[in-house]
Order: C-alpha cells, then structure tokens, then sequence
C-alpha cells in the first residue's frame, strides 16, 4: 500500500500532466490556425508544415506520458515481472599470459624456436674457439725452441725484452720464411742461436762475403741493447723475416703450450658439467601446452 505523501505526490503530478496537455493542446491549435492563414489554398486534412523552432505534433495516440520524469520515484521491496533487469556489464577476456621476453602468436612462436638455435650456435661457437685455441697454441714456439713450420710462417713467442720498444716481451710473433738474399738493414729477423733455441733482433749490417762460398752474414743487436751481439748469423741460420707482433698474446698461448695437460683435463670436466646440465634442462623441462604429455613408467611394472 502507499503512504498519503505518495499518493499525494502522484496526484500533483497528474495535475501538472493534466496541464501540460492543455498547453500541448493549445499549442497545436495555434499552429494549425496561423498555417491554415497563411496558406489557404492548403487541402482540408493536411498538415501544414511546422513552424521554424517548434517540432511538428504528434498523433494523440503515440504521446508519451511524462508521468516517469515528472512524478518521484516510489519505493518498493519488490521489482515488477516486466521491470528491465540491470545486468552488470561482461567482464574483458582474461589478458594472454606471456612469459618474459615472448610474444603472443607467430612472432612468439618463432622466437622460442630462435632460442634453442641460438643456445646451439653459442655452444658450438665456444667449442670451435677452444679447440682452435689449442691447436695454435701447439704451434706456438718459445724462442727457447725450434720453431715450427706451418705453410712458410712460425709462430713464437718473445720471452725477452731485448726489443721491447718494437716487441714487447710477450707478444707473439709471425715469421715469414724468405730467401736470406732479400733482407735488408733494419729488419727483424729470427735465427736459430743453437739447435733448441731462437733469437729475434734487428739487422744492423750486412757481411755479403760472410763464408767462403759467398754466403750471407748479418749483424744483429736488439733495439734495447747497448752493444751488437757477438756473432755473426749466417744466412743458413735464418729462419725468417719478422712480419706482425701482437702483445700479450705470446705470453697466453705459451702458458697454453706449456700447461696443455692440465688445461685440456679443465675444459673435459667443463665440457661434462655443460653436457649434464643440459640433459637436466631437457629432463626437467616444462611441458608445451597442448603438446603431448610425457610418458612416466607404469606403477605396477
């Protein structure tokens, strides 16, 4: 039941219904009677064209009541059968969970594929630049050694600081095996001092009737030494033309060379921990969605 305050409400509000028909009324009369002087020509029945600022009348079957916005809303504790039910908006679709560094879709996909490859590449790189340090640094003679030959070049490493302003103590050097008749004054050479060791300095002169036969002879001093060094080096001593230096990198592939036993044990044990750690990751790798689940022994077999 509703209270007298409603009931009134809703009776004031029918009274200002009850008026706003009047003026609609009223209105409309007006408008029919100003166009109807204004065109009398007009057939009976038509509508005359509304005038500019007012819209043009509606049927008086299709007005809308203006009860709702004028009359206060009454209270209820119960919602009538044809009342509009308020549903509250659909929620967004969940966003895509991504992992750090994916992408969703193909871009995604092709660079979890790209990862694997590069891990590949990156192993394989470590390994080829492992085995290729070795390998140089097998070749790679002290000058307290006999140098080796590799396709008319040696590699050695300069264990003194006898040209420390040109080659600085352990730098590696290139020898360029050459015909002793092409050097000159000034050029660095190696030549064998004994039968297991090697000297690496600067020419300073040149005997061109050294031994009988006419075979070469040169004089030679280190750059940081005050005085040439006391023999002669004949041209069969020659082992070559000095053509690039490095420092530093002598002293690293001679450590190498000397220690390859105990360096090649350290890297298998690396090369193990690496292969195992791997197998662990692929062991205990999550599985892909919707990919085929891993296969686990029986219970019973």
């Amino acid at each position: 039941m509703l209270d007298k305050t409603t009931i009134t409400k809703i009776q004031d509000g029918l009274q200002k219904l009850d008026g706003l028909l009047e003026y609609q009324d009223k209105m409309l009369e007006d408008i029919m009677r100003k166009n109807a002087s204004a065109d009398p020509t007009a057939p009976p029945g038509v509508q005359p064209d509304a005038l500019p600022g007012i819209p043009p009348a509606a049927p008086s079957d299709t007005l809308q009541p203006v009860l709702p916005s004028v009359l206060p809303a009454a209270h209820s504790d119960t919602q009538p059968n044809n009342a509009p039910i308020n549903t509250p908006p659909a929620a967004p679709p969940p966003a895509a969970v991504v992992s750090d560094g994916a992408k969703p879709g193909p871009e995604g996909s092709k660079a979890a594929r790209r990862d694997p490859e590069k891990r590949m590449l990156a192993g394989a790189a470590f390994y080829i630049a492992l085995v290729a340090i070795v390998v140089v640094a097998l070749f790679v003679n002290g000058e307290n050694r006999a140098p080796h030959n590799l396709f008319g070049y040696s590699l050695l490493s300069v264990l003194s600081g006898s040209m420390q302003n040109e080659i600085p103590k352990d730098s590696l050097i290139i020898v360029k095996h050459v015909d002793p008749s092409t050097l000159q004054v000034g050029d660095d050479i190696t030549y064998m001092y004994s039968s297991k060791a090697s000297i690496t300095h600067q020419i300073i002169a040149i005997n061109e009737n050294y031994t009988a036969d006419g075979q070469r002879g040169f004089q030679t001093k280190g750059t940081e030494n005050s005085v040439p060094d006391q023999k002669i080096v004949a041209a069969s001593n020659v082992v070559g033309k000095v053509v690039f230096s490095i420092p530093v990198v002598g002293g690293v592939f001679q450590f190498i060379g000397d220690n390859l036993l105990l360096i090649g044990i350290f890297a298998g044990i690396c090369v193990m921990i690496a292969i195992l750690y791997n197998a662990i990751r692929w062991i205990l790798r999550p599985e892909k969605p919707g990919g085929p689940p891993k296969r686990h022994a029986a219970a019973g077999a």
